[in-house]
């Protein structure tokens, strides 16, 4: 699991979240011949606010 600094949706639980990967973006993120990490960092990011809450 990727982590990331929490945002304020789960701050109040633990200082850190993770990271996603947009559904249009699988097939990149899960394709073993691509070994680009910059690429992968891209590919990357916090959930969207709200998405982890109740």
């Amino acid at each position: 699991m990727i982590t990331t600094n929490s945002t304020d949706d789960v701050g109040h639980i633990h200082d850190r979240m993770p990271m996603s990967v947009a559904e249009a973006n699988w097939a990149d993120w899960l394709d073993p011949t691509d070994t680009d990490v910059d690429f992968a960092r891209s590919l990357m990011a916090p959930p969207a606010p709200g998405s982890l809450g109740p």
